[in-house]
């Protein structure tokens, strides 16, 4: 964990959707769409973790009422640079 990481401190959850060892789901202070979050503090997940990370997602998206017509998967960590997360986007 690092002090001053808001994501470690979990300074922009609105509530938690889901977690287990490795992710925690929340609904985006900013954004207000569902995040997944590594619980670790790094900035790269492997090409596996990218694809848990996406079915995850999904698959609590679905769970927790969200019903989006599309939906994809985004990694761009615009403003936290340093922990990694993602959000998915529904059109």
């Amino acid at each position: 964990m690092f002090d001053d990481c808001p994501l470690c401190k979990r300074e922009v959850i609105t509530r938690v959707l889901y977690k287990n060892e490795k992710w925690w789901i929340t609904e985006c202070k900013t954004c207000r769409v569902p995040m997944i979050v590594l619980k670790e503090h790094r900035a790269q997940v492997t090409t596996e973790e990218m694809a848990e990370a996406k079915r995850i997602l999904e698959w609590a998206v679905v769970l927790y009422g969200y019903k989006p017509k599309k939906m994809y998967f985004d990694c761009r960590m615009k403003r936290i640079k340093d922990h990694w997360h993602g959000h998915l986007r529904c059109k």
